[in-house]
């Protein structure tokens, strides 16, 4: 498939008509990143400072009315800056043996893609978001993932499906397999479907089976409606995890539940109050990376998701755009409780903040800054306080 793709790209390029017919777009993110995570009780904190570069293309070719052919290459590189501290903090890749962070990480990939009106079906490298896989911005470079998928946009759904047989983590240079706790799947199957049963009301199902790990299911509905003059939206998902096959992680049993709601309150400004509740025998599995589920109703550093564990949630963003156009403040506070650490009752708590800066017009367009913080605090773990210094600036040409 791969060489009647590139082979029909090099003839297409061959005729008059070609030059006319052939798109190329290209996305450059230079992004420099502070990290430093500061444990109460240890002296090995966790950090680094990073220069990185996210280079996508899109070479994209039109066939006729119908069918298009695209090859979509990428590459990613960063550098550390600062000194290395001996220590894995799953920004650049780490050698366990030497105990030595590298200092340079690179990933490069390549996606064959082709198209006949709103159907699109690729292989090779992939950015794909979905509940068990996502293309997590929040360290340096970019993970990524490998295999075929297929998408197709129809009226008011937009239908997913994949066989994802490899992935390169976050902090790792090349493709793997998909692993959780360190043991291996040969891959991971899914179908994603996304509905709009009406303009305020969204449907959401998908399903993952990672061969020989175990199976997720997940229901999520988000409805807008409004109170008197206040506008709301109400967030619930349900993902149930089972083990499956050969049941390398042994028994999975683990279910989340969630309810969140949003209220913008003032012009600009948002608070949300949400609960979530995880039941089963397990704690709730994550892929390593880790690979964080940004479909939780509030997923944040922390997680929360322990056994047994229930989590209060309290959010707020304001826009500054009146004052300050592009600043924007956002804002979490979660607490857990009711699970046990090593058989003792345990609660965990995470104040989290973030502004944010974006210059969406002029010479500086392209232009973001950003600031978070993270204050962890558990009965039993380790407490800590996490500052990311985020500097990015993006064109295309």
């Amino acid at each position: 498939m791969k060489k009647f793709i590139f082979s029909g790209l090099l003839l297409c390029l061959g005729n008059a008509h070609a030059i006319e017919d052939l798109k190329i777009s290209n996305t450059v993110t230079l992004k420099n990143l502070y990290a430093e995570r500061d444990y109460s009780e240890s002296d090995a904190d966790l950090g680094s400072w990073t220069q990185g570069l996210i280079y996508r293309g899109k070479f994209s070719y039109k066939l006729n009315q119908d069918w298009n052919v695209a090859l979509n290459p990428s590459f990613q590189y960063a550098y550390r800056l600062s000194n290395d501290k001996g220590l894995a903090d799953t920004i650049l890749p780490f050698d366990p043996i030497a105990q030595e962070q590298k200092q340079h990480q690179h990933k490069q990939g390549i996606n064959f893609e082709a198209s006949f009106q709103n159907h699109t079906l690729s292989y090779g490298e992939q950015w794909i978001n979905n509940p068990m896989l996502v293309v997590d911005p929040s360290r340096q470079l970019l993970p990524s993932f490998h295999g075929a998928v297929y998408t197709g946009k129809f009226k008011d759904t937009t239908v997913s499906a994949g066989l994802i047989d490899k992935y390169s983590r976050r902090s790792a240079e090349h493709f793997k397999k998909i692993s959780v706790k360190n043991i291996e799947s040969d891959g991971l199957t899914y179908l994603d479907i996304q509905h709009a049963i009406s303009p305020n009301l969204k449907l959401h199902v998908f399903n993952g089976y990672l061969e020989n790990l175990y199976n997720q299911s997940m229901l999520g509905l988000d409805y807008k409606w409004q109170f008197l003059d206040t506008k709301m939206q109400t967030n619930f998902r349900y993902f149930n995890n089972t083990d499956i096959g050969d049941a390398k992680l042994g028994s999975v049993d683990s279910n989340n539940i969630g309810i969140i709601n949003y209220a913008e309150v003032l012009p600009k400004l948002k608070v949300g109050i949400g609960y979530q509740k995880i039941f089963g025998d397990n704690n709730y599995p994550l892929i390593d990376g880790p690979i964080p589920v940004l479909d939780f109703i509030n997923w944040t550093q922390g997680s929360f998701i322990k056994k047994d564990e229930e989590s209060y949630h309290l959010t707020l963003s304001y826009d500054f755009d009146a004052l300050i156009p592009g600043l924007k403040l956002d804002t979490k506070y979660i607490r857990g409780e009711n699970f046990k650490t090593q058989g003792k009752d345990d609660n965990e708590t995470e104040f989290n903040y973030r502004f944010g800066y974006t210059i969406n017009d002029g010479l500086f367009q392209g232009l973001s800054f950003s600031w978070l913080n993270i204050d962890y605090k558990s009965k039993y773990g380790r407490d800590y306080n996490e500052n990311r210094v985020y500097t990015m600036y993006t064109f295309k040409f």
